[in-house]
Formats: structure tokens, C-alpha cells, sequence
């Protein structure tokens, strides 16, 4: 498994997030960007930036995930 359990620190899964899309695990993938969204991960804005996570945007839940970053003005 990648970065340990789901239990692991919620910086930690986020930072997998590429590696699951590319392997197919998409779900697992915004399930992540969730619960960092929700427990507050500091890198989480860079995270949903990032090049390698384009691909994800896609995806249903990505707008959620991205207002609780950025909320609209």
C-alpha cells in the first residue's frame, strides 16, 4: 500500500495522491485530498496544483475539495 494505512498523517496521504491516480485508484486518490481537506493539511493548496494532479480535476468531488481551499468570493 502506499504511504502506510489510511490512518497515517492526513500531509502524508496527500502526498500520494499522484501515485494512486496513475495506478487507477482514483477513488483512494480524492478520498485522500478529502480527508487532508477536512483535517486541514498545510500542503494541500500545492497538492491540487501540482501538474502530476491535473488529471484528477476531472472528478466529480474535485470541486468541493478545491472551494474548501480557495472558497469563493
Amino acid at each position: 500500500m502506499i504511504a502506510g494505512t489510511q490512518q497515517g498523517n492526513p500531509s502524508e496521504q496527500a502526498t500520494h495522491v499522484a501515485a494512486l491516480a496513475l495506478l487507477g485508484r482514483r477513488d483512494e486518490a480524492m478520498d485522500r485530498l478529502e480527508r487532508a481537506a477536512t483535517e486541514g493539511c498545510g500542503h494541500l493548496p500545492l497538492v491540487l496544483l501540482a501538474t502530476e494532479n491535473h488529471g484528477l480535476r476531472s472528478e466529480p468531488r474535485w470541486p468541493a475539495i478545491a472551494a474548501r481551499v480557495w472558497p469563493p468570493r
